[in-house]
């Protein structure tokens, strides 16, 4: 099991979501880091969670509605160093790997914006089709709470792309997620650990989509491929070192967690790098 920073390890002077915090990530020896995307206004991918700076640096400009260089200076005058993805490149190729949650954009209460949700995904597919040889070490996915917004990024990219996707969901049944990820083709699923908690899934595979029936003349379409391997569980959010150990028990990839919990967490038992960080699809030895 994995253990991922919540938007890297934040603490004093290194706020979430920033290099800093990132690297406080990696120098505390953790298998890598979650952190949020969003694009400004003039098309650049930053690490932030919020739809606006009022958390982060008591400033309502919006993200999403604000050119990079205002953006950057917006933070400055509070004393918040914001970054671009590009910023934090060094830093995440240390990570062995790395969450990268797409937000949905915040249009300040318009109509749904299919528009800029179709504008976000050619926009971030377009950085980490540049950005991804440099994380060629990594394992990477892409993920987001909007199934739309992910199948538009993974449209960007002709044949398989260069990392995994993601289905993050809350309030919905773990086995339930699962069948829903087989179905689309999502190599991860993202459940709230309350929800895990809550129904425990088995670790037997989930049912795929029937063969057609054999007929006596070939199908004018080829057959249905046989069904994919159940994608992997990762947990969110671990907030305390018991939620890490009870996760630890369960049939999950990876936990994404807060700093309170990795910073009083000691594993069960050591193992090797590559038994932590399975290749997709493979059975680690050894996991718990």
């Amino acid at each position: 099991m994995d253990v991922l920073a919540h938007r890297g390890l934040p603490g004093p002077g290194r706020p979430e979501n920033t290099v800093r915090a990132i690297i406080a990530a990696v120098d505390a020896g953790l298998d890598g880091i979650e952190t949020d995307l969003r694009v400004t206004a003039d098309g650049v991918v930053v690490l932030s969670h919020d739809a606006d700076l009022v958390r982060a640096a008591a400033d309502p400009v919006h993200v999403e509605g604000t050119a990079w260089p205002e953006l950057r200076d917006a933070g400055a005058a509070a004393g918040l160093s914001l970054a671009r993805l590009t910023d934090a490149l060094p830093a995440l190729s240390a990570c062995r790997r790395v969450v990268l949650e797409v937000k949905t954009p915040d249009t300040g209460g318009l109509s749904r914006p299919e528009a800029a949700v179709g504008r976000v995904a050619r926009v971030v597919a377009g950085e980490l089709s540049v950005l991804l040889p440099s994380l060629a070490a990594s394992r990477v996915t892409v993920s987001s709470f909007d199934e739309a917004l992910l199948g538009q990024i993974r449209r960007e990219f002709p044949g398989t792309p260069p990392m995994l996707f993601g289905l993050l969901t809350a309030g919905v049944a773990p086995a339930e997620v699962l069948h829903r990820a087989v179905a689309a083709g999502w190599e991860e699923v993202h459940v709230r650990l309350a929800d895990l908690q809550a129904q425990p899934p088995t670790r037997k595979e989930p049912p795929t989509r029937k063969e057609p029936p054999t007929r006596k003349e070939p199908p004018r379409h080829p057959p249905t491929p046989p069904g994919r391997r159940r994608p992997d569980l990762v947990a969110w959010t671990a907030t305390t070192a018991a939620d890490l150990q009870w996760c630890a028990g369960q049939d999950v990839s990876a936990v994404i967690a807060d700093p309170a919990a990795v910073l009083r967490y000691a594993p069960v038992d050591a193992r090797s790098d590559a038994e932590r960080t399975p290749a997709y699809g493979e059975a680690p030895v050894g996991r718990r």
